[in-house]
C-alpha cells in the first residue's frame, strides 16, 4: 500500500481541483499548490493525518486589491497570509482517509472565508493614509 500521507495529499488534490476548477500541483511536502489567485497564491498545506489549513499569501502588489478574516490575518514579515484550519473528526481507524463528501463541503465556507477576509484587508489598506 502506498505511504498513507502521499495518497492523504492525493485525496485533497483530487477533491480541490474537482471543487474549484483549478489545476494544482502536489509538493515534495504534500501539500497542494494552485499558484496565484487573484491578489495571492493559493496552498492548501495537509499538515497531518487530522488536520489541513488553507493558506493564502498575498503577494507583494495586494495593495491594488483587496482582503479579511476572523480565522487568521497575518502580517509576517511584510507578508500577508489568511489562514482557515480544518481539523477532521478523529477516525477510529488511524489508517482511514477523512471523508470525500466532509472535505468537499468544507471547501466553499474556506474559500468564502478567504475571500471575506482578502476584502476586509483592502478596505483597511483604502483608510490608510497614503
Amino acid at each position: 500500500m502506498a505511504d498513507y500521507n502521499i495518497v492523504l495529499s492525493q485525496l485533497h488534490w483530487r477533491i480541490w481541483q474537482d471543487e474549484l476548477g483549478l489545476s494544482g500541483t502536489i509538493s515534495e511536502y504534500g501539500h497542494i499548490k494552485f499558484g496565484r489567485q487573484g491578489p495571492g497564491i493559493l496552498t492548501v498545506l495537509v499538515t497531518g493525518t487530522d488536520s489541513a489549513t488553507v493558506n493564502y499569501r498575498i503577494v507583494d502588489d495586494y495593495f491594488n486589491t483587496g482582503l479579511t478574516t476572523e480565522s487568521a490575518l497575518v502580517a509576517d514579515a511584510g507578508a500577508i497570509e489568511v489562514n482557515v484550519h480544518l481539523y477532521y473528526i478523529p477516525l477510529d481507524d488511524t489508517g482511514a482517509l477523512p471523508d470525500e463528501g466532509f472535505l468537499s463541503a468544507w471547501i466553499g465556507p474556506s474559500m468564502t472565508e478567504i475571500e471575506n477576509a482578502t476584502k476586509a484587508f483592502a478596505l483597511e489598506l483604502k483608510k490608510q493614509p497614503q
